[in-house]
């Protein structure tokens, strides 16, 4: 026999919060919101989801090194070799491939600051660049 509604999904959403917000504070998630084209469900989920990274991290040893810039020994082995131009290009296909909603992902998972600029700068190009055409083609 046939079940009328929506599907059941893997993990459902049985349960509900709410969040009593100012007027700037809901007048701020609503125009990110709609900048990011994602719902306001999904920015609250995201934020929790990163301080739960967050804290996470914070129980581990500290990783910041990882990400530092290179020393100027590892800078001077590069000198001197072939610049590779696909190499680049092929990142920004990639690049030009995410979703709004997976740099805004990104960027809430950056390690550092500057990672997150870098994410968050991407998102910014990209989505000029998709609101140039909407606006050339005149679908708004």
């Amino acid at each position: 026999m046939l079940t009328k509604g929506r599907p059941r999904i893997e993990d459902p959403r049985d349960y509900r919060v709410q969040v009593r917000f100012n007027e700037n504070q809901r007048a701020r998630l609503e125009a990110y919101c709609e900048k990011m084209h994602l719902k306001k469900a999904q920015v609250l989920m995201m934020g929790f989801e990163e301080l739960e990274r967050q804290y996470l991290k914070q129980e581990k040893v500290d990783t910041e090194d990882e990400f530092r810039v290179s020393s100027s020994e590892d800078t001077d082995t590069l000198r001197g070799q072939e610049f590779n131009e696909d190499k680049y290009s092929n990142i920004f296909i990639e690049l030009s491939k995410l979703d709004p909603s997976e740099t805004l992902q990104l960027a809430l998972n950056a390690e550092t600051d500057e990672i997150r600029g870098f994410y968050e700068t991407i998102s910014n190009y990209f989505m000029q660049r998709r609101q140039a055409k909407v606006i050339a083609g005149n679908m708004y």
